[in-house]
Formats: structure tokens, sequence, C-alpha cells
């Protein structure tokens, strides 16, 4: 009967590799925790980044609705300051003066109470139903403003806003409407504001 025996050095395989590729294997063993450690520090680099951008698109936003606000709100002031004198023959030519110094206007229309146009800076689409359109029963129902996002009707040229105050007579009666009429371009923010991040879009 053969004996045959195995020695450990038979058993397990030998590298056979040089001394470079084992320095190398060495190196990259060793430099392991500080690739890894500069993925997480690159990883909450870009998280860091991403917070402080929505941080400032969402400060730019609040600014932006800050200043569509105070035109609606100078828009409502301008109208009742029109609105007891937006009546007779020279109605149009006061609102189309009026309209022509102030940037962001399409149009200032005066409606009669019902829902007729009386005059106005500009031309006006027709709509026999304005009378019954949510933001006119609005002010007839006793509300001093109507803001209407997206009119039925197109009233301006370029996509815009309406807005609306409610006029009265004498007696304190529903005596119809003014409305101005504002574009979006003129209430959107300005993407050249530095404080925003670069490639920022509206």
């Amino acid at each position: 009967t053969e004996i045959y025996t195995l020695s450990l050095h038979d058993a397990l395989p030998i590298w056979t590799a040089t001394i470079r590729v084992r320095l190398g294997v060495a190196l990259a063993l060793a430099l392991l925790p500080v690739l890894l450690l500069s993925a997480v520090q690159a990883g909450l680099a870009f998280q860091q980044q991403a917070r402080e951008q929505r941080l400032e698109l969402t400060a730019a936003a609040e600014r932006s609705a800050a200043v569509a606000r105070a035109k609606i709100e100078s828009a409502e002031v301008l109208l009742q300051t029109l609105a007891p004198g937006a009546v007779g023959l020279e109605c149009a030519q006061r609102l189309a003066e009026v309209g022509a110094r102030l940037k962001g206007y399409e149009n200032l229309i005066r409606f009669q109470p019902s829902g007729r146009l009386a005059c106005a800076a500009a031309s006006v689409p027709a709509d026999p139903d304005r009378a019954q359109r949510p933001w006119f029963r609005a002010l007839a129902n006793g509300a001093p403003l109507a803001i209407e996002a997206v009119p039925a009707t197109a009233y301006g040229s370029h996509p815009s806003l309406l807005a609306a105050v409610r006029a009265e007579d004498a007696k304190g009666q529903f005596d119809g409407a003014l409305a101005a009429v504002m574009s979006l371009d003129s209430l959107r923010p300005d993407v050249g504001d530095p404080s925003l991040p670069v490639g920022s879009e509206v």
C-alpha cells in the first residue's frame, strides 16, 4: 500500500504576482479608507449644496410672490381711485392715459352692472355671459375685490390675470366693476436675480 502525503504547501495555491503588483494591492488597501472618506465628503458637500440651492430658490419664490401681491394690491388701489371717475364720454380716454403711464397693464376696463362693457383703454372681447362669471358675481354679491387667474375670455394679447373691484353708486348699490388686466410676464420673477443659483428657470 502506498501512502501519499500532502503538505500545506501543496494544498494552497501560490500567488506568483510580482513585487510591483503586491505593492500596488497593498497601497490600494492602505488608500481605501481615504477614498471612502473622500466619497462620503463629496456626497455630504453635494447634499449641502442642494440644500442651499433649495433655500435660495424658496427665498426667491417668496420674494416674487411678495412682488406679485404688491402689484395686485397697487392695482386694487388704482382701480378704487379710478372707479368714481370712470364714467361718461371721457372714460375710455382717461383709462387709456392711465394705462399708457403704467407698465404691466394690458387693459383697464369699466363694466356696467349688467356685465356689459362701459368703456376701456383698449379693445375688449365680447362675453355675453360675463355677468355670470364667478368673479363678476362675487363683486355683485358684495366682494370688494375679485381676482381671476384664468379668465374665460382672453382680455389681453398675452396670458394675463384679471383683478377687478366693485363699483358702487351714491346709495352704495352695485354699479358694475372696474378691472385691470395684468400680463403674467409683469408678475414673473426676474431670472437675472444674482441671488438665484446658476441655471435657474421660471
